[in-house]
């Protein structure tokens, strides 16, 4: 019963203002302007943030596998002057 009281009150409030349509016009560019700012400064730099992440911990990957795949080639040839190169990366 409160939440009902509670929102015909919000109602009749709502009702007895009258909003020009210029009020109008700058409460739905407001709106949208707040909109995509939320989209811009937050939403977007976290799945940026995702993304950059999850290459750079690819790349890692690759350079370790690159290196582990030279050192394992140098010492089943007995080669062990073949270990330095990929150590230089």
């Amino acid at each position: 019963m409160v939440n009902s009281s509670r929102r015909t009150s919000f109602l009749r409030i709502l009702s007895h203002l009258r909003l020009t349509v210029k009020t109008k016009i700058w409460l739905a560019v407001t709106s949208i302007v707040v909109l995509f700012s939320f989209f811009v400064l937050f939403y977007l730099p976290v799945i940026q943030e995702r993304n950059l992440l999850n290459n750079f911990n690819k790349d890692v990957q690759n350079q370790a596998n690159t290196v582990g795949l030279g050192v394992k080639i140098a010492m089943t040839e007995q080669n062990f002057q073949g270990c330095k190169p990929p150590w230089t990366l």
